[in-house]
């Protein structure tokens, strides 16, 4: 814990030669989970827009992490088998560094858990790959399902991983499809909206119970800000391996 602790005041000292204190605590925040030099004003403006799930590590940071992993492994040509191998353990140490939080573990669990079975050969399956997460996480400590980050990760993937199938935008016309600005439109924004409607449905019940708040433009806050915060995650972690 001392050797994660440590590791987290590199990181912050890296930010701080370049960054003022707010953002550095809010870039410590996204790629560390260390939310303490976050100011207050500005988690309060997060939490009335419905926004404060960024803030978080969830599985947007682990998938966006895991994303960008895989591309530099990829680019050493190594064996596709050993850059799954490497990618897992190198994910698995970042849930200690995290601070372990439940939506991390689960995260990183349903990243691991397809790796693995392409490794053994067996067919991915997303939900599938939920349920073992829960299983691996719920089994030691039971106490966990009333946290609300567990609940709120899990909903939101859930609704994700439900709605995705049912999203009416797959039955659109073939002469549609063929369109360039309507396929632009769909990509950028229909999609992401039906994602965002998707989560926003799942999440709403323990919203409400846990922080007696709903809001209900989080949607269209989530389209602006989420490129946004992958984009600064991704300069980051790109400041952070630069010499």
């Amino acid at each position: 814990e001392r050797s994660f602790a440590d590791f987290r005041k590199w990181i912050q000292s890296r930010f701080s030669d370049y960054l003022d204190p707010a953002e550095t605590g809010l870039l410590l925040g996204l790629l560390a989970g260390d939310r303490s030099g976050i100011p207050e004003a500005l988690r309060n403006d997060f939490q009335r827009s419905g926004l404060v799930h960024v803030l978080a590590i969830s599985g947007f940071h682990v998938v966006l992490l895991a994303g960008m992993l895989m591309i530099f492994l990829k680019a050493t040509r190594l064996p596709h088998r050993i850059v799954r191998i490497i990618a897992v353990i190198l994910l698995l140490l970042y849930v200690p560094i995290t601070g372990g939080s439940p939506a991390v573990r689960r995260a990183v669990l349903m990243f691991a858990v397809p790796q693995i079975g392409t490794l053994l050969q067996r067919p991915a399956n997303t939900l599938n790959s939920l349920g073992v997460a829960l299983l691996f996480i719920l089994l030691p400590e039971p106490s966990v399902l009333w946290n609300p980050g567990f609940q709120l990760s899990v909903a939101a993937t859930a609704g994700i991983l439900i709605g995705g199938p049912l999203n009416p935008l797959n039955k659109i016309s073939d002469n549609l499809k063929k369109n360039k600005i309507w396929t632009k439109f769909q990509d950028f924004v229909l999609n992401p909206t039906y994602v965002t409607l998707c989560a926003t449905l799942a999440t709403a019940p323990f919203l409400i119970h846990h922080f007696k708040t709903l809001s209900p433009f989080a949607w269209l806050g989530n389209i602006v800000v989420v490129p946004g915060i992958s984009l600064g995650m991704q300069a980051g972690l790109f400041a952070l391996m630069s010499p």
